[in-house]
């Protein structure tokens, strides 16, 4: 089964994730979101929506599983990928937005927070980033871009928590840029009033909006990332991540 599904209609591209239970993002995933992405930079459309097509999970991070026992190096080959993925999607010369009308934790909220917007579900879903609880920091760039989408201290806050909060915090802190009970119809709505505008104003103010965000990441990573594999290379980290990769391969086989 493919790991995404792609849709397109009167200009309008739609994204799927469809990779099982919590859509986890494999490394198979990861390499098809990256060619999607490729692909639509080099023949943009007029408007991108990323959604799990009513999935209860949007997506529940990284697949624990196939990734728990990795090294060092094929562990930051496969996070360069995932960043691969955010910095194409910021980058699109058009706007895009997640609908979430489920849950998003860890590398499936990171994702979200690469559109330039956010339709979720009024109620019944969380969001969040629970790394810290395992002992392993959030990836610098991740948590900039967090600050980016909200604030340098909200962001803070709840990468240190690591805390699930729900749809009405969502808006508060600025991460939902709407609640729905239709968030994909509404979705559909809002990538259509941009798409409607002349010209490639609106895409080409994305892009640079996008560069800048990529710049501030890149700087981030750049700095950190060392001090972020050595969290989940550490006892403490490696114990939580492996626990937590036998809990999930226990969850499949009930």
């Amino acid at each position: 089964m493919n790991g995404i599904r792609v849709e397109r209609q009167d200009g309008i591209v739609r994204v799927i994730l469809q990779s099982g239970r919590g859509n986890p993002l494999t490394p198979q995933v990861l390499t098809e979101l990256n060619d999607t992405f490729a692909e639509l930079m080099a023949a943009p459309p007029r408007g991108v929506i990323l959604d799990a097509d009513g999935s209860k999970v949007f997506s529940g991070g990284f697949a624990l599983p196939i990734i728990a026992y990795w090294d060092r190096d094929r562990i930051r080959s496969f996070f360069n990928d995932f960043l691969q993925v955010i910095h194409k999607i910021l980058l699109l010369p058009c706007v895009t937005v997640t609908v979430l009308e489920g849950s998003a934790v860890a590398a499936g909220f990171i994702i979200s927070l690469a559109t330039d917007f956010r339709i979720i579900k009024n109620e019944g879903i969380k969001m969040g980033l629970p790394e810290v609880n395992m002992g392993v920091a959030l990836p610098a760039g991740a948590r900039v871009l967090f600050g980016m989408r909200t604030s340098f201290q909200k962001a803070l806050q709840y990468s240190l928590k690591g805390e699930l909060f729900d749809p009405q915090t969502a808006q508060e802190i600025g991460y939902a840029t709407k609640l729905s009970s239709d968030p994909l119809k509404d979705a559909i709505d809002f990538v259509h009033y941009f798409a409607s505008k002349p010209g490639n104003g609106v895409g080409a103010t994305k892009a640079m909006a996008g560069q800048e965000l990529i710049d501030a990441m890149k700087k981030a990573d750049e700095a950190f990332m060392e001090d972020f594999l050595d969290t989940w290379f550490s006892e403490v980290g490696q114990n939580a991540v492996q626990a937590q990769a036998e809990r999930l391969n226990q969850s499949k086989k009930s």
